[in-house]
């Protein structure tokens, strides 16, 4: 399969940190640079020409750190405050929210929302304990875990409100290492229901969670020993390890330990492969890669997904920086991070030729390779909008596995639409549909983008509520809504007063004719429609789709309409996101 056009990342430069990428469920690339990270924003075109930089728009995204151990005393740690400036050195996006957690060099982690700092987690104690060196998201994005310099354990549950910024506040803790002892907490992983964490004595443990109402317990994997954890994965109730030399896989149903040595001391990242038919694992490092089946033992293989796409670079390269051979030279990856659904890798690398230069950051290149790692892909509840864009680009547009019957008009649910629920319960119910995704993915590709499935079922709620519509903005929808599906509207008369900042127009509801995109006043002007209420557009203050181009009435910078339930429900809950493409929303 052709990949696409490495991304390139000039005049920057990284720390000697090992997770320098993350991939956001939306699609956003995170690069821990220093001082101030870059961040890939995704964007679409329909030309990408397959050319990752067509995909991404690569930008610096200064953040402000606020250090809370700036005036304590570190005696125990003497290098805690010897660098005045903080500067990140791991993030982390939240799996659903469009948050971003950064660890940074001196022990903090701090949780932000574009630029603005929604918190900086700490709890009491004493120092070792509000120093963290890891830390992971829950999968459902309620908590975050973080370890300390105690051997210790932090939960931090997240209390949002549509009001308030929302808060991190510490929920339990729980000790890892023997008392007395000062092992930090170096690594964690979180998988589904499975928490695992190794400390820097390179003990591994389970964390278990018996209910929402009792703390953690945990459970002792693998004792201290002498050869350090250089990564840690969960794949199919296995726990692997790796560590200079060896790969170890622990078996989370009776506890037993298999050990595979590799041969090779160099630190390996583990890329799980979940679609596989056999439990296997890719494991890539500066100057060799493998495939490992996690059967009953471990078998390994030669790697045939990634190191071909590899060898092929750095021969082209070598071919034009190291001709005749008079010089060593090598690849260097510093970071490598799954696709949010996993179909794909991202790999940022460089190639390193050994002669006595100093390079400055303006000198610096870097490339982020981008590679498929099944044959085929599918569109997944753990990715969104132009993610799935960036995973159909990658696999080289092909398409995923579609019933040859689909349609854009298919009914969401298949037509069972729950309509018992509240009507924002009732909106996510339909977004989160499989049908809702494929739809969603297929407008990206379309030229004419549709929601006709959704705006149906918007009609088969509504025509059960219609002795709650007596609000004006929730008539004109309701009745825009019968007029282009061609359905009996529950009532046709009435007027529409829709107001601006500065205009004001009224529109007699038995004129609203079946045309999605304008609407026309009662002093004849034509006004376009709101792509998600159908309401006539007065004002500048809209947001818009960046695939269908549709513009939607930003209800956060409205107070002069009165909405009633119906539309300000579409309006609030599609505010942020597209629900065209599922991209979020530029604001204009």
């Amino acid at each position: 399969m052709k990949l696409l056009r490495d991304l390139l990342v000039d005049r920057k430069e990284f720390e000697d940190w090992k997770n320098n990428l993350a991939w956001a469920r939306d699609g956003t690339l995170y690069l821990t640079t220093f001082p101030d990270i870059s961040i890939g924003l995704p964007k679409f075109t329909r030309d990408v020409n397959n050319n990752s930089k067509n995909l991404f728009h690569v930008k610096e995204r200064p953040l402000e750190f606020e250090n809370k151990l700036d005036f304590e005393l570190a005696q125990r740690n003497g290098l805690l405050n010897s660098q005045p400036v903080s500067y990140p050195r791991v993030c982390k996006p939240s799996p659903t929210n469009d948050w971003m957690a950064v660890l940074t060099n001196n022990g903090n982690i701090s949780v932000f929302k574009d630029n603005e700092n929604l918190a900086n987690l700490d709890s009491p104690g004493d120092l070792s304990r509000r120093i963290y060196h890891c830390f992971e998201w829950n999968p459902n994005g309620s908590s975050i875990a973080v370890g300390n310099e105690d051997g210790e354990l932090q939960f931090f549950g997240v209390q949002k409100s549509l009001e308030t910024t929302p808060e991190f506040l510490l929920e339990c803790s729980i000790k890892l290492s023997d008392t007395g002892s000062k092992d930090w907490v170096t690594h964690i992983t979180w998988y589904d229901d499975v928490l695992i964490a190794a400390l820097s004595n390179n003990s591994v443990f389970s964390i278990t969670f018996p209910s929402p109402s009792k703390d953690p317990v945990s459970r002792l994997l693998q004792i201290a020993s002498r050869r350090k954890i250089t990564d840690l994965q969960i794949v199919d109730n296995n726990v692997i390890l790796t560590c200079p030399g060896y790969v170890h896989k622990i078996n989370l149903r009776d506890y037993s330990i298999s050990s595979l040595k590799t041969g090779s001391p160099e630190n390996f990242h583990i890329i799980p492969l979940r679609y596989e038919k056999e439990s296997t694992i890719l494991l890539i490092s500066n100057k060799t890669s493998y495939k490992v089946v996690l059967g009953e033992g471990l078998n390994m293989t030669v790697d045939d997904i990634i190191a071909p796409y590899l060898e092929k670079k750095f021969k082209k390269w070598s071919t034009i920086w190291n001709e005749f051979n008079n010089y060593e030279t090598s690849v260097v990856i510093h970071g490598v991070s799954l696709s949010p659904d996993g179909y794909s890798v991202a790999i940022i690398y460089n190639m390193e030729r050994v002669a006595f230069k100093y390079k400055i950051a303006s000198e610096q290149s870097f490339c982020i390779m981008f590679a498929p790692l099944y044959q085929s892909w599918r569109i997944s509840e753990y990715a969104d909008g132009l993610a799935w864009y960036q995973t159909y680009h990658i696999y080289d547009k092909s398409m995923p596995g579609l019933p040859d019957n689909f349609s854009t008009d298919k009914k969401l649910l298949n037509g069972n639409y729950p309509i018992s629920l509240d009507f924002k319960s009732y909106l996510k119910a339909l977004v989160k549909s499989e049908e809702m995704r494929t739809i969603m993915f297929l407008n990206m590709t379309n030229e004419a983008p549709s929601v006709l499935s959704f705006q149906e079922a918007l009609y088969e709620y509504v025509v059960n509520k219609t002795s709650e519509l007596t609000n004006e903005f929730d008539l004109a929808c309701v009745l825009s809504l019968a007029k282009i599906l061609n359905r009996q509207a529950p009532i046709a008369n009435g007027k529409l007063t829709m107001k601006s900042g500065l205009l004001e127009e009224d529109f007699d509801l038995k004129s609203f004719n079946a045309d999605p995109e304008t609407v026309t006043s009662t002093t004849n002007n034509t006004w376009r429609r709101c792509g998600v209420t159908l309401l006539p557009i007065l004002t500048t203050q809209v947001k818009i789709c960046p695939v269908s181009k549709k513009r939607v009435l930003d209800i956060k910078r409205d107070d002069v309409n009165n909405y009633g339930w119906f539309t300000r429900g579409l309006l609030e809950t599609f505010n942020d996101r597209s629900i065209y493409s599922g991209t979020t929303l530029e604001t204009i």
